[in-house]
């Protein structure tokens, strides 16, 4: 049973231990894995990328909430 925020705190912490280089590869391959199961599972490119701009969107928002600053360095 996985308490609620203890996940995100657990993956966070592991991803300190990993070089810029390592996030970086783990980021694209994650990209990849997830384009394939949109891809999969029906969504077509125009949806695929909304998705894209709805990230860009939360994360952009998260950004401006905590006042500019870096929350966390690639």
């Amino acid at each position: 049973m996985v308490v609620a925020g203890t996940r995100g705190a657990e993956a966070g912490s592991s991803m300190k231990s990993h070089s810029a280089a390592e996030r970086q590869k783990a980021v694209r391959i994650l990209a990849k894995s997830l384009y394939r199961d949109l891809t999969a599972q029906g969504f077509d490119e125009k949806q695929i990328v909304s998705l894209a701009t709805e990230l860009i969107s939360e994360v952009t928002h998260k950004m401006a909430t905590d006042g500019g600053r870096a929350v966390h360095a690639p």
